[in-house]
């Protein structure tokens, strides 16, 4: 009875009543203002810190807070690990120069993404205990899909954002000397653990080639693995063809510009 009563008086103020002002729509507006600045907040040191990152060498993370490798600051990494390089990359080029070197295709197939999502996994888990032989993985596209994997997600690039700028201004002097010489002063500007892996990795591919003796191939060899050492920030268009020059300079090069 009443419900029966009550029900006609309650429908006609509904009818007129302003939800959007009421106590609980106020509050969630409240909610929402405070949680929309906190996330704008964290959407800007994002930003900030994956473009001009900087970091403190005497910092030592510990191990037991970091959970996996890869996409793991490689600076974090390195000195969680009290390593000067990460051991997924110095694991993957020892397969592949012990193996793959004169494999064909090299870089430019990855393999199996299953396989590589394996090997990810096990990295991750059982870090430099991980079985990479070749009974283990015998197809050696896989290991370089790794390899290519770890360093493409590193949230700040092998070639930092701040360096790149600098080293495709360096490739366009127009003298041997100075172009060369402009090219290593930029590369010092690099992170340590960043100019560390980046000489091991351009000394690996250096090896590549010339065990091939192949140079004709660079171009497609260039592009291959361009997106793993090379990223863009995003919404910015660069010259790829700068970005594959600069690799072939650096790695025909490499004695010279990593050299003492």
């Amino acid at each position: 009875m009443y419900l029966e009563l009550k029900a006609p008086t309650i429908l006609q103020r509904l009818a007129t009543a302003n939800y959007q002002e009421s106590p609980y729509m106020t509050l969630n507006k409240r909610k929402l203002r405070a949680l929309s600045r906190e996330n704008a907040k964290v959407k800007n040191v994002r930003t900030v810190v994956s473009l001009h990152m900087k970091f403190d060498n005497d910092c030592v993370p510990d191990l037991k807070y970091i959970r996996g490798v890869f996409g793991i600051e490689l600076t974090t990494l390195l000195s969680a690990y009290k390593a000067e390089l990460p051991f997924v990359v110095t694991q993957c080029v020892a397969e592949v120069e012990a193996r793959g070197l004169t494999t064909e295709g090299i870089y430019r197939l990855s393999g199996f993404a299953e396989e590589i999502d394996a090997i990810k996994m096990a990295l991750d888990k059982d870090g430099e205990k991980a079985d990479l032989s070749v009974d283990k993985y015998p197809n050696i596209n896989v290991i370089t899909g790794a390899l290519k994997l770890y360093l493409r997600i590193l949230p700040v690039p092998l070639i930092t954002f701040e360096v790149h700028p600098l080293l495709i201004d360096a490739i366009q002097h127009e003298k041997n000397d100075l172009q060369l010489s402009s090219i290593k002063h930029a590369l010092l500007s690099l992170p340590k653990p960043h100019y560390d892996t980046l000489k091991f990795m351009i000394e690996h591919l250096y090896s590549r080639l010339t065990r091939t003796n192949k140079q004709n191939e660079f171009v497609e060899f260039g592009d291959s693995v361009r997106p793993t050492l090379i990223h863009h920030p995003p919404n910015l268009i660069w010259d790829v063809r700068s970005d594959i020059l600069l690799l072939e300079i650096m790695i025909n090069n490499c004695e010279q510009l990593f050299g003492k």
